[in-house]
């Protein structure tokens, strides 16, 4: 018998993305509380990373701010595959929180 984890891994993280895209699109990084939240932490060249990122814009602008690398996991591989065409400069990984696919210690925020 499969797992939660490996039904939703298969079936349920791309039509979670599919029910939301319309949302996700509509991100803004302004208006996001986050963001807001860690603006005054953040440092030049902060390496910045964003679990169950979908379309990774949190990932992105924050990236943006710092100047740093930026990394996203999220379980879709359809999220995944859209982020790096959004994003291509940062480094997307199908993934989740209990396996995250970076070295301790290599992300700042």
């Amino acid at each position: 018998m499969k797992t939660q984890k490996e039904i939703f891994r298969e079936n349920e993280a791309d039509a979670w993305l599919a029910r939301n895209r319309a949302a996700l699109a509509g991100f803004d990084p302004v208006q996001d509380a986050g963001i807001r939240h860690l603006r005054p932490y953040l440092r030049p060249g902060m390496a910045v990373a964003e679990v169950g990122c979908a379309l990774a814009g949190r990932a992105a602008a924050l990236a943006g701010l710092t100047g740093g690398p930026g990394f996203g996991v999220d379980p879709s591989p359809q999220a995944v595959a859209d982020a790096k065409a959004l994003h291509p400069r940062l480094t997307m990984a199908q993934a989740t929180a209990e396996a995250l696919p970076w070295a301790d210690g290599s992300v700042d925020v």
